[in-house]
């Protein structure tokens, strides 16, 4: 933990202290959501999401590369692949189910022949569906379930503390939503010039991403007091990764129960931080890369996540062409 009052130079520090050597885009990672529900239409419970979860852990005669990561009191919140370090956790709702794969090289995903879904995420999710299915649990495969249940689980650090900001009503309008993301690495020079090149193209995100209506709804529902540039588009043209670290910097933190002022702010944990700004497009640190998290994406068919992905690769090309 550390103070937040010089925020902008620990987070430039955090961005950018003994990166490697890669180029920007070199592997990439993938995110999907998937809400369940039964043949009706209703969300699942939560022990037949823990069903499903225990499932992939013990069900097999075959020794499982799958082993509990997490767990809260009784609830096992996340799994993990010993031997490819692919995860499945929840994502905040009792019946929203992540699975984060693993970085893949971009040459791999960028050789998808005929568009088709990209071999390890279709056998991961029809592996998934195939356990649900055991216990009556079908995937939506949408970006929103209508519903008025309390869906909340809360996971983690980050959940369990927003719960206590937001209250269950504001947090309950994302824990109805399903994205599938995308996080590629990027150099430092490349960082904030990729963001301001697909800020301009936002529309084009936008054009099929429903469930921005609910995250405005959220923050200006919930009674923390977000700014409203946390979330969506920063309003800005960042200049420098330092110009991106300064503006970061300028939002309010996270301090036990409230939000308060950085300069206020006794203890600091920048993933947590960085996890708090919901920027469309926003910088995130792996190991020793600089990671840039893209977002909206709406949760359609399994058959349109690499569609998705092509379409943001076409812009990542054209940015690069540009450079040159």
């Amino acid at each position: 933990m550390k103070s937040f009052k010089n925020g902008r130079d620990y987070l430039l520090s955090y961005f950018t202290h003994d990166l490697g050597d890669y180029p920007t885009g070199s592997s990439v990672g993938v995110e999907v959501e998937t809400q369940f529900v039964y043949e009706d239409g209703r969300p699942i419970s939560v022990e037949t999401s823990q069903a499903i979860l225990r499932d992939l852990l013990y069900s097999n005669s075959d020794p499982t590369p799958w082993k509990i990561e997490t767990s809260k009191n009784s609830l096992v919140t996340e799994i993990k692949d010993s031997e490819n370090g692919t995860r499945i956790l929840y994502e905040l709702g009792r019946h929203n189910i992540e699975i984060s794969f693993s970085p893949f090289s971009a040459y791999f995903l960028n050789n998808t022949e005929n568009g088709r879904l990209m071999n390890p995420v279709r056998f991961q999710l029809n592996y998934l569906y195939a356990s649900a299915a055991k216990f009556g649990a079908h995937p939506l495969k949408q970006p929103i379930l209508e519903t008025e249940e309390d869906l909340l689980v809360m996971p983690d650090e980050r959940d369990a503390t927003w719960l206590k900001l937001d209250g269950r009503g504001p947090l309950n309008l994302l824990a109805r939503t399903s994205s599938v993301q995308f996080t590629i690495d990027v150099t430092p020079g490349d960082s904030w010039k990729l963001i301001n090149f697909l800020t301009r193209e936002m529309p084009l995100f936008l054009s099929d991403y429903p469930q921005d209506a609910l995250w405005k709804r959220y923050i200006k529902e919930s009674p923390a007091g977000y700014e409203e540039n946390r979330y969506g588009n920063p309003g800005v043209t960042f200049e420098s990764l330092a110009h991106y670290s300064e503006v970061l910097s300028g939002f309010k933190v996270v301090s036990g129960t409230r939000l308060v002022a950085g300069s206020e702010a006794h203890d600091f944990n920048i993933p947590l931080f960085i996890r708090s700004v919901w920027w469309h497009f926003r910088l995130k640190r792996y190991g020793r890369k600089l990671c840039l998290e893209i977002r909206p994406f709406a949760r359609r068919l399994d058959g349109e996540i690499p569609n998705q992905w092509n379409r943001l690769l076409s812009l990542i090309q054209k940015f690069e062409a540009e450079k040159k």
